[in-house]
C-alpha cells in the first residue's frame, strides 16, 4: 500500500513527466548563445551540439596596426542538429567574421557567428586553443 507521502511524490513525478512529454525538443524558441572553444561541445537551445574544430586564415587586422581592410577569419565547426530522438548527423560548417556567410540555416534554426576572440596583435601568434567563437542559435518559425 502506498503511503500519502509516496503517493504525492508519485503524482508530482507523473505530472512533471507528462508536461515535459508535450514539449517538442526541436521547438526551442528565442535566441540562445554559446561560447565555443576547441575540444569542447556546447549544447545550444537544448537541441544543437556545436563544437569548434579550428580557426583558418585569420587575416583580421591586428589591434596595434592600421590596416586598409578589416580582414577575415574562417571559423570551422560542427553542428549536430536535432533528429529522431534527439540524434542528428554532424556536419562540418564554415562561417566568417567579416565576409559572407556569417550565418547559416540548419534544421529550422539560424546559426550565427557573432564574434571571434582574441583580437590579433602584431607581436603574438594566436594558438588554436586560445580562440573563442561567440555563436548564437535562433529558432525560425514556419
Amino acid at each position: 500500500m502506498m503511503t500519502p507521502v509516496r503517493f504525492a511524490t508519485f503524482a508530482a513525478a507523473a505530472l512533471i513527466s507528462g508536461a515535459c512529454a508535450n514539449k517538442s525538443p526541436t521547438q526551442a524558441t528565442g535566441t540562445h548563445s554559446a561560447v565555443l572553444q576547441q575540444g569542447e561541445v556546447a549544447l545550444v537551445a537544448g537541441v544543437f551540439n556545436l563544437s569548434l574544430i579550428r580557426v583558418d586564415n585569420d587575416s583580421r587586422c591586428p589591434t596595434d596596426v592600421t590596416c586598409a581592410s578589416a580582414g577575415d577569419a574562417t571559423v570551422v565547426f560542427t553542428a549536430v542538429p536535432p533528429g529522431p530522438n534527439g540524434i542528428g548527423t554532424a556536419a562540418m560548417q564554415f562561417l566568417h567574421t567579416n565576409t559572407e556567410p556569417r550565418s547559416l540555416v540548419l534544421s529550422g534554426y539560424r546559426i550565427t557567428l557573432d564574434s571571434l576572440s582574441p583580437r590579433p596583435v602584431s607581436t603574438h601568434v594566436i594558438a588554436q586553443g586560445e580562440y573563442r567563437a561567440y555563436m548564437s542559435v535562433a529558432f525560425l518559425p514556419d
